[in-house]
Order: C-alpha cells, then structure tokens, then sequence
C-alpha cells in the first residue's frame, strides 16, 4: 500500500483517508452516527478524485450501499483485507 492522505479540496469537501494502491484510488470516510448518508462533500471527492469506492465506516452493526460507489461498514467488520478486494 501507499502513503495515506486527509483529502480538502479548496470548496470544503474532505476525506478522512485517502490513497493510491493498483492504478485506483480508494477513500474512507469514518461517521459517529446511526446511519451515515451520502454527502455533497462525498459527491464532489468521488468525482474529484475518480474514486474506486468510497467507504464509510460508522460504529453500527450493519453493512449496506449507498451508492454504486459508496458502502457503509461497521466498524468492527474492518480489516486490512477488506479495503484491498
């Protein structure tokens, strides 16, 4: 794996982790609720940085998509496996 970046753009639409790994580039986003939704901010870093998913990891118990491009995963499913499928 490569370097791990925060990602702000100048508009205010940030990332939590971003990196580069196999020519793609992956993004995790981490939420302190319930059930997290889809964001402008995350809309403006999927299309800025061509995102290959966007992750969301929250403190809850189930994994469901928001997206096409967009999961939410449980805190306590995360590996290092799961962000390099």
């Amino acid at each position: 794996m490569s370097e791990l970046y925060f990602y702000r753009t100048h508009r205010g639409a940030d990332v939590d982790l971003f990196w580069q790994w196999a020519c793609k580039n992956w993004a995790v986003e981490f939420k302190y609720m319930d059930a997290p939704k889809i964001t402008k901010s995350m809309r403006v870093v999927l299309e800025d940085l061509e995102l290959e998913p966007l992750w969301i990891v929250y403190p809850g118990k189930q994994r469901y998509a928001l997206d096409k491009k967009i999961t939410v995963l449980p805190l306590k499913e995360i590996t290092v496996r799961e962000f390099l499928k």
